[in-house]
């Protein structure tokens, strides 16, 4: 199936899937979901035998600067990833919980407010990839537990 058909299917426009398939960008969560869906597959099989550090090395130094990957994709449809945002949310309580922490301590130790850890288990807010993996390493958990508990 070609990038074009792929991204229609999904409905998701084709840059941002070239964007993601050259890590010019990390995806999110909820865009993980979607893309196994598509695919017909879990997001832990997506997700399987991936390292927490595989993405985020395709960064700019510039960190004030958007790339031009990020001037495209900030022009995409907006979707609404409310399940996905929902069952994210939901899986990252029970990671925390498992862990014993409160979300105000999640939020400290990965240098967040607990409010926005709140926020994000509610599903009133989304989830930056890199704040993801260092809720997971917080919770000594890993995208395999994630994708459990999300399947």
């Amino acid at each position: 199936m070609s990038q074009e058909a792929f991204a229609d299917s999904i409905r998701y426009h084709r840059t941002e899937i070239s964007i993601l398939e050259r890590g010019l960008r990390d995806p999110r969560l909820e865009t993980i979901c979607c893309i196994a869906r598509g695919l017909g597959i879990t997001p832990s099989e997506l997700l399987d035998g991936l390292d927490l550090d595989a993405f985020g090395a395709a960064r700019s130094t510039d960190e004030s600067a958007p790339s031009r990957a990020q001037q495209i994709a900030s022009r995409c449809v907006p979707r609404d990833y409310s399940d996905e945002d929902r069952a994210l949310g939901e899986a990252l309580r029970q990671l925390r919980e498992t862990a014993g922490m409160t979300q105000d301590e999640a939020g400290e130790t990965v240098g967040v407010r607990g409010r926005h850890v709140s926020e994000v288990e509610r599903a009133q807010r989304g989830l930056r990839w890199d704040t993801l993996r260092a809720l997971l390493r917080a919770y000594g958990a890993t995208l395999a537990d994630l994708g459990k508990i999300l399947d």
